[in-house]
């Protein structure tokens, strides 16, 4: 008795491998004759001077004004999003055509909460699709034209290749705080709420940046200008209640044009952030070790005897 059920269970251990090697060997060897991988890339996408997401949210344009990416056409973009969103572009592959038995419901789906991608070159639409992945976002899909849903990868990595679409507008744009050519540097002023003796102002004395009244310590003041320089933020917040507080700290770059550039700190902290003011026009999260670096007073600078 117990040898016919074991055999019973070789059997059906057997039906189940064989059963799963031809879904395999079929699946791949469907992915090996779809012949059509390319069908969402662009031939030229050094001419493609527009990409308009737009989601069921808001909408988001990015292009290349002047001789820069801008989102929106007021603000302008993170270069390293810009070359991620490219790099996408270049290297997304169609797997293989969804099945025609779940195509329909998964479209509904993707257009509902995906981002439809525009692709234009001055002013001519070359190439649009809508892009969204399923609930878990483990897997990404592009509909085309034709509402037809396409599994996609990019070769040789395991990523969610619709991410980059589904940003949000503050993630494009550019994270820098002082967002200008430091070669054009002309001074930067740095003052404390209720201690005016605390600031200082850094500009060119001689033949290199300095402070006036004192001998500055060259290593310090580097590190510093760096630390300004490389200062970027964590996150753009709407709202402008800040606007009715004082500031606990000010610095201010000017350029040789008389540009001004100014982040102001806030003594409100949440999370290893602290709430500032950039251009007196946005507000933003910074994270708190970042922002320690550039906590100096004048005193700081002082080169030791």
């Amino acid at each position: 008795m117990q040898e016919k059920r074991n055999k019973r269970l070789f059997w059906l251990f057997l039906l189940l491998v064989l059963t799963t090697g031809v879904l395999v060997y079929t699946q791949q060897r469907s992915e090996e004759k779809f012949e059509q991988k390319d069908i969402f890339k662009v031939e030229d996408l050094k001419a493609i001077d527009k990409v308009e997401l737009r989601a069921a949210k808001d909408t988001i344009s990015l292009s290349f004004v002047g001789n820069k990416w801008m989102v929106n056409e007021t603000e302008p973009a993170d270069r390293n999003m810009i070359g991620v969103l490219f790099a996408t572009l270049l290297q997304a592959e169609a797997k293989r055509p969804v099945a025609e038995s779940k195509n329909d419901s998964l479209v509904q789906h993707i257009q509902q909460t995906g981002a439809t991608v525009s692709l234009f070159e001055q002013g001519s639409l070359v190439k649009s699709f809508v892009a969204g992945g399923n609930g878990t976002k483990s897997e990404a899909y592009f509909v085309n034209d034709a509402a037809q849903a396409y599994v996609m990868q990019i070769p040789g990595y395991r990523v969610y290749v619709s991410g980059v679409f589904e940003l949000s507008e503050s993630d494009w744009r550019d994270k820098y705080v002082f967002a200008f050519n430091w070669t054009n540097f002309k001074n930067l002023r740095v003052a404390f709420a209720g201690k005016p003796a605390d600031g200082f102002e850094i500009k060119m004395l001689d033949d290199y940046f300095g402070i006036e009244g004192i001998q500055v310590d060259t290593t310090r003041l580097n590190d510093f200008l760096d630390a300004v320089s490389l200062l970027t933020v964590d996150q753009y917040v709407s709202g402008d209640s800040l606007r009715q507080q004082a500031p606990v700290l000010t610095i201010t770059v000017s350029d040789i044009a008389d540009r001004h550039y100014k982040l102001a700190v806030y003594g409100i902290s949440d999370k290893g952030k602290t709430a500032c003011y950039l251009n007196e026009k946005q507000a933003a999260w910074i994270d708190n070790r970042k922002l320690a670096r550039l906590i100096r007073n004048r005193d700081f600078f002082v080169k030791k005897p």
